[in-house]
């Protein structure tokens, strides 16, 4: 037996696949002529540059920065030790005769 399928039924029927498979035609489509254009290996080239996550610490600018933390936890951790010392002298003990 031979059965007469209609193309807008089964649309109609399963319209998360219908708009899925679109999407993924438009999507593929953009992407060819995106990447087939005459300049297409230095943009591959600069899309595969900005997924590159090394690129994306500037590591002087960084260093810089922790060396600066590290001082300003210098510089307080040495106020609080001049803060911590008593202002008055202690006793020495008196040293014991040997004898």
């Amino acid at each position: 037996m031979i059965r007469d399928i209609d193309p807008i039924e089964e649309i109609r029927k399963h319209p998360g696949v219908t708009a899925g498979g679109l999407a993924a035609l438009v999507l593929g489509a953009a992407a060819v002529l995106y990447l087939a254009q005459r300049t297409g290996p230095t943009r591959y080239q600069r899309i595969k540059r900005r997924m590159d996550p090394r690129a994306w610490v500037d590591a002087a600018d960084l260093r810089g920065r922790l060396h600066d933390a590290v001082d300003a936890f210098r510089s307080r951790a040495e106020d609080f030790g001049d803060r911590a010392r008593p202002s008055h002298r202690r006793r020495a003990r008196p040293r014991r005769r040997l004898g």
